[in-house]
């Protein structure tokens, strides 16, 4: 737990600094639901690579959809809806139930021994 505070403390100093300062407004309410959008979609809850891809997605529709229309959020909000209605693991998982489908089922019984 300290360690995690200490790293989250460090992100956020540098973040300040890559931002030349601290605003009031990157810890408004939106922007706060916002990353917590990003993390759902991704599957932040099944992988840690899961944020990650609900960033990615993110971008991508503020880019893509915001060049077509201004209301790029709701069609971004919609997708969310529908995504934690049919696929509540979000994208990464997903990925691991492509994962689980195409690939391995053996589990080796130690860290040392490799698979058969």
């Amino acid at each position: 737990f300290t360690l995690s505070c200490a790293i989250a403390g460090l992100a956020g100093a540098l973040f300040a600094m890559a931002q030349e300062g601290a605003y009031v407004q990157i810890m408004s309410l939106q922007w706060s639901g916002i990353v917590i959008l990003m993390t759902l979609i991704g599957g932040g809850f099944i992988s840690f690579w899961g944020p990650v891809l609900g960033v990615i997605l993110y971008y991508l529709a503020r880019d893509i959809l915001g060049a077509y229309t201004d209301a790029w959020l709701l069609w971004f909000g919609l997708m969310f809806v529908l995504l934690v209605m049919f696929r509540p693991t979000g994208l990464a998982g997903i990925w691991h139930d492509l994962r689980r489908l195409f690939g391995s089922t053996e589990r080796a019984d130690s860290l040392n021994q490799p698979l058969r």
